[in-house]
């Protein structure tokens, strides 16, 4: 039987593979996990009360719409889906940096139905909370390289969550700019 997006799989650890490592349940952020639930959520509940009428347009020249912002954040949603996921397969990995504007550029949103883009932000946090919930705690050490610095799986997985609760205040001054909250 499946389980729900979002629950801790008991028959995870030790399972997989050559690399899988038998380990206790429990991980340092088990205990952030109610945080970071309720930061998506209220990201979430934000994007969702956004008017369509308002959320392709921009209060400025050079500042991005609603679905800009969110198609940012399905950007990160799908970088830190890799990194997640590779450093729990490899103890030192180095990636790319991400280029926010540049790449929301070329991926052109304001060209995608609203519920489109918004279900996909919706869908892709559930999946990359679910990654953070079945994380293997042996590898929360294990490092990206990325100019230089080395950023800890867990650092990535906190970081991904301020990330988020920051553009939670940035959604709110553009809705307020843009009429739409």
């Amino acid at each position: 039987m499946p389980l729900a997006v979002g629950t801790k799989d008991p028959r995870r650890r030790g399972q997989g593979g050559p690399t899988s490592v038998a380990c206790a349940s429990m991980t340092p952020l088990d205990a952030e996990i109610p945080a970071f639930e309720s930061t998506l959520s209220r990201l979430l509940a934000l994007f969702e009360s956004a008017p369509e009428a308002v959320v392709g347009v921009q209060p400025r020249p050079g500042d991005w719409s609603v679905k800009q912002i969110a198609c940012h954040l399905i950007d990160s949603a799908s970088n830190n889906h890799q990194r997640f996921t590779r450093l729990q397969r490899t103890a030192r990995l180095s990636f790319p940096a991400y280029e926010p504007e540049p790449w929301v550029a070329v991926e052109k949103p304001e060209g995608l139905a609203w519920a489109q883009l918004f279900g996909l932000l919706k869908h892709y946090n559930a999946f990359v909370l679910h990654l953070v919930r079945n994380l293997e705690p042996t590898c929360l050490g294990h490092v990206w390289v990325v100019d230089g610095q080395d950023k800890t799986l867990e650092f990535l997985v906190r970081d991904y969550y301020r990330h988020l609760d920051w553009h939670i205040t940035h959604l709110q001054t553009r809705l307020r700019e843009v009429g739409g909250g």
